[in-house]
């Protein structure tokens, strides 16, 4: 139970992007074979775009736990710990500064397109649901930017990224 508990909450949005993308995969493939038998199906693209928004703003998210976005690792990997420890921070502080400026204003392109009652061209379903995807996904990279910068002053000399906790942890039961 408390792997299971680990894996859905320690990598939801690995999980859930994996899911959509795969869904994504199919529709394309469903809609390349249609094409080539001379039909197709109206809303494929349509839906296989909004699925790729979802897909990405989760991965934004799950990019900042394992700490695979672009940084600045060559001239904080060359100075003196304390330097590249607060270069470190001075980045994730600003990472999650952008992150919270984005799901702010997801929040408010949100609310606009709940207002507006628009729809999806082919889907005929509310615009939101697409929108949403840019408030949840950068909600989301602010929390994870905030465990890091947290997880650093518990262990500033330790591993950088929220996935070492878990390899922490299960060195911690087998040792």
């Amino acid at each position: 139970m408390e792997k299971l508990k680990k894996v859905l909450f320690g990598d939801i949005e690995i999980f859930i992007a994996s899911i959509l993308f795969s869904i994504m995969l199919a529709v394309i493939l469903v809609q390349v074979l249609l094409r080539v038998l001379g039909s197709g199906l109206t809303w494929a693209e349509e839906i296989s775009r909004y699925l790729m928004i979802w897909g990405c703003c989760l991965g934004i998210s799950a990019g900042v736990k394992h700490r695979v976005h672009v940084g600045i690792d060559a001239i904080v990997d060359h100075v003196p710990f304390k330097i590249s420890f607060g270069i470190r921070i001075l980045m994730d502080i600003l990472g999650c500064v952008v992150f919270l400026f984005v799901f702010v204003m997801g929040c408010l392109f949100t609310g606009t397109a709940i207002k507006s009652g628009q729809l999806m061209p082919a889907l005929r379903q509310p615009i939101w649901l697409v929108y949403l995807a840019f408030p949840v996904g950068f909600g989301l990279s602010a929390l994870r930017q905030i465990q890091i910068i947290i997880q650093a002053f518990k262990n500033p000399k330790g591993r950088c990224g929220l996935e070492n906790e878990v390899a922490d942890s299960s060195e911690e039961v087998q040792g």
